[in-house]
């Protein structure tokens, strides 16, 4: 929800360059980002020195609309829209790997590939979960480039960012069970190295209000991916393909978006 930029105006008849190399008033960039050239915050960790740093006070921090930056970019890189689709198989099998049915999943999965040990058995389908977004994305960009007429590369690399505020979204509604159903065992642990030893409740609120919290935050990234692959779509085929070139993008995020949601209907194992 904040973008660091710089108006480039006042840039191009800048002769330091103090925002990158740095000065007397902070160091220069350590993520080697030129702000002038910055057109996404994927590499910059909002540490401010060239904020301090700029002589003519070019480089602001303001606010934008969630997600805009996806669609807002020209230059979509493969690996990180490849990263991107990869994460939601990896936070689908994290979320996985927490509900009670978990164990009697894998020993059926070691069962029907015949296999005795838990480890492959868990390797297998952690690259399975994978590998399915990957060749879901790729099978949408397929059908979609058909409007288009873009290399499957390009599109997929334009398209792979949608899915980013779904990742985000299941992340953060996996932690927030280990947040607000475990957070005081935090104070139990931390006053037992005092010596002092406490039990009680470990939750700060009860499982269902856990739960419609988890729904609340996976609904709004499914919503914030569809609306950035419909904005992704709009801006770089216009108005009139952006709902065809867009639809296969949208029907997958879809399915991501209720398999995450079903996950979340079934409670989570405790950590501790």
């Amino acid at each position: 929800m904040l973008e660091l930029r710089a108006d480039k105006d006042t840039c191009k008849t800048c002769k330091t360059r103090d925002c990158y190399k740095g000065n007397d008033k902070a160091p220069g960039c350590p993520m080697f980002e030129f702000p002038m050239a910055m057109e996404n915050n994927a590499n910059c960790n909002l540490c401010g020195s060239c904020i301090k740093s700029c002589p003519h006070d070019s480089i602001r921090l303001t606010p934008r609309i969630p997600t805009s930056e996806f669609w807002s970019m020209t230059r979509a890189r493969f690996e990180e829209s490849f990263l991107a689709i990869v994460i939601v198989g990896i936070v689908f099998v994290q979320n996985i790997t927490m509900l009670d049915f978990y164990p009697s999943f894998l020993k059926s999965v070691e069962q029907t590939l015949g296999i005795a040990n838990q480890d492959i058995a868990f390797t297998i389908l952690f690259i399975f979960a994978m590998a399915t977004p990957v060749l879901l994305l790729f099978a949408a960009t397929a059908i979609s480039k058909r409007f288009t007429g873009e290399t499957l590369r390009n599109a997929f690399a334009r398209f792979g960012y949608a899915v980013i505020p779904l990742d985000l979204a299941s992340h953060m509604a996996h932690n927030l069970f280990h947040l607000l159903a475990e957070g005081k065992s935090i104070y139990y642990t931390f006053m037992g190295l005092f010596g002092v030893h406490l039990e009680g409740p470990t939750d700060f609120v009860s499982d269902p209000t856990i739960q419609i919290m988890q729904y609340f935050l996976v609904i709004a990234g499914t919503l914030g991916s569809l609306y950035t692959a419909y904005r992704i779509a709009k801006k770089n085929y216009g108005v009139s393909k952006a709902l065809s070139v867009s639809m296969p993008y949208l029907v997958v995020i879809l399915l991501f978006g209720i398999l995450n949601f079903l996950t979340f209907t079934v409670r989570m194992g405790m950590r501790m």
